[in-house]
């Protein structure tokens, strides 16, 4: 019976990583926790990720999911908490960051929020206590910080700076 259990686990192995010739992957790779349990899944298309990729836990709950495009992140990226919900959202186009990136506390309530113009941090950055109040606010030109305030939980200023 034991000779079954290996035997099963390595047709399954097989199947879940396709052979490679001349280490140029084509197709879905897949790899897995000792405990047989998910790692990863990605597609290949001459040797560069091209499409869905997907990271889990060990649990089995998804951890990262992205696309890829010629081996660059394009499109919306997604980070989970081991408890399913969402961490972290981005859009990328053409491996660079473009358009609102936000975090999020556990609970699913915003963390945090600011905007990216090609990789570059440009405008409000804004950062929230988990009571939704806010926590920070920065000004951001061409990845360069005008001026920073915090609150208190209760919005009162705490510190005020110019940088420029």
């Amino acid at each position: 019976m034991r000779f079954k259990i290996i035997c099963s686990f390595c047709l399954f192995a097989l199947v879940a990583f396709p052979a490679f010739s001349e280490d140029l992957k084509n197709g879905m790779y897949s790899e897995f926790y000792p405990s047989g349990q998910i790692k990863l899944e990605e597609r290949y298309k001459n040797g560069q990720r091209n499409g869905l990729y997907r990271e889990y836990y060990e649990s089995g709950v998804l951890k990262r999911r992205a696309h890829y495009r010629s081996g660059n992140l394009s499109g919306t990226e997604y980070l989970y908490y081991p408890n399913g919900k969402v961490s972290f959202v981005q859009t990328i186009k053409n491996g660079k960051i473009e358009g609102w990136a936000k975090s999020f506390y556990e609970s699913g309530l915003l963390k945090g929020v600011v905007r990216y113009r090609q990789n570059v941090q440009e405008g409000l950055l804004k950062e929230f206590y988990e009571s939704g109040k806010i926590k920070e606010e920065a000004l951001y030109v061409a990845d360069v910080v005008m001026w920073v305030k915090s609150y208190d939980e209760h919005g009162n200023l705490l510190l005020q700076k110019e940088t420029k």
